[in-house]
């Protein structure tokens, strides 16, 4: 990863414009070993999956603000620009030996592009009322050639427009009162529409959102902020795996559009800084997410239901931690060490594609994913913009799994046949060591 930004401010500051670009090379070789599906006949069967990437990224802006007594303004232009490209390969692997000469269950070519246009524009009325107005329009475009099968290239292109905006009130200085509508445009990834072993899904259409939020903050001094907001996010055409999409390229289901879902909840966090030595902050977040109004899948007869709760997104889910400069006091260079300590609980949340699981299969094996927490450890040093740090993840190695989701194998020799639910288990602890160094400082 290679990121190179410049920035530079005219007329006393007034105006602001910067450019910054991104390049970017993945290179990832990983085993898949299936117990269930034989091919070839193998039983387990590995293949080796290879994914190459490459991302080319510009992000220009240009900017002007200015006060004149009670009334302020800032408007805000800019584009990004994305071009990229990438191929997936999987080959059998019996027994982690690769054999070149063996045939490809996967061989895809793929090139997204996408350029974005957006401004902004905020007007701040004496520092009680600050409201804002934005627009973007964003052109995508993606190809995939299937070396394979030919047949199942793909070429297509979308265009949107959206829209935010916001409002802010600040009756007295340590009060908030704010309400924002935005709009959201999401269209199909590669994995989505081509994922490994599988056909070309050329129907998924791009998702749209329409999200509101009210809220208050209130703060206390330098010591203490904190923030209420209750949210709801309407979704269209969310894209979801659905295992009962069945065609003769997917025979294990496939990504499906629902027609209408939502996400609605509340928020609350509180930053704490009692004194410089130590900071702290929580919040909690509770969510459901639930389908509205399913459409009929036009290929076949699954359908995510009416009403049901969607799959990964957990009800609840609370954050903490700490930190302290033990030496602060002792003066500038001492107050670079830091110890901090970071949790995350995730709540119960249901199996991924329970809002497209039948009621028989979830009956036998179950339908939710237990919650969990995680803490995490680091110690770090920083002086003049550089910074050493040693971080611990799962500091008390919780046995856990992320995601699940309830499936029907065929059995084999090893693997009896039947319904379970298949678990990705979580990251157990884990060591870092690193070094950061910030140039200009």
């Amino acid at each position: 990863i290679i990121d190179m930004g410049v920035d530079k401010k005219f007329w006393d500051n007034r105006i602001l414009t910067s450019l910054l670009a991104s390049w970017r090379v993945n290179l990832i070789h990983f085993y898949t070993t299936s117990r269930t599906f034989p091919d070839g006949a193998f039983n387990p069967d590995t293949d080796l999956a290879t994914a190459k990437s490459r991302a080319t990224d510009l992000i220009w802006q240009g900017g002007y603000n200015d006060q004149w007594n009670w009334f302020g303004n800032e408007a805000l232009i800019g584009f990004e620009l994305r071009e990229a490209s990438g191929s997936n390969v999987e080959q059998d692997a019996f027994g982690g030996n690769v054999v070149e000469t063996s045939p490809r269950e996967t061989d895809l070519g793929y090139r997204p592009e996408n350029f974005g246009l957006f401004w902004r524009d905020t007007i701040n009325l004496a520092q009680h009322v600050i409201a804002h107005f934005g627009m973007r329009h964003d052109f995508h475009k993606l190809k995939t050639r299937d070396h394979l099968t030919p047949t199942n290239d793909l070429s297509r292109r979308w265009r949107d427009m959206s829209v935010s905006a916001g409002l802010t009130l600040k009756p007295v200085d340590f009060v908030d009162l704010f309400g924002n509508y935005s709009q959201g445009f999401r269209v199909p990834t590669v994995s989505e529409v081509a994922p490994f072993s599988s056909g070309i899904t050329n129907e998924l259409n791009p998702e749209g959102t329409d999200s509101y939020e009210v809220g208050t903050r209130l703060r206390y001094q330098k010591l203490a902020q904190a923030k209420v907001s209750f949210f709801l996010i309407d979704l269209k055409n969310e894209i979801v795996f659905d295992s009962s999409s069945i065609t003769a390229t997917t025979p294990f289901g496939r990504n499906v559009n629902i027609g209408k879902s939502r996400r609605e909840g509340a928020e609350t966090r509180l930053d704490l800084i009692p004194i410089p030595e130590i900071d702290a902050y929580g919040s909690y977040t509770w969510m459901k997410a639930y389908v509205r109004e399913a459409v009929s899948d036009p290929v076949t007869s699954g359908s995510p239901f009416d009403g049901r709760d969607l799959g990964s997104v957990p009800r609840h889910r609370f954050t903490a931690g700490l930190a302290t400069r033990p030496l602060y006091r002792l003066g500038t260079f001492f107050e670079g060490l830091r110890i901090s300590i970071d949790g995350v609980y995730t709540g119960r949340q249901f199996i991924e594609s329970h809002e497209s699981t039948t009621q028989d299969l979830i009956d036998v094996t179950g339908e939710t994913v237990d919650p969990y927490m995680i803490w995490d450890l680091m110690i770090s040093f920083e002086w003049k913009g550089k910074q050493i740090y040693f971080k611990i993840n799962n500091l008390f190695d919780k046995h856990y799994y992320s995601r699940a989701v309830a499936a029907t194998n065929f059995g084999s020799n090893i693997t009896p046949g039947g319904s379970h639910l298949f678990v990705n288990p979580g990251a157990p602890r884990e060591f870092l060591v690193g070094t950061k160094w910030e140039f200009g400082k």
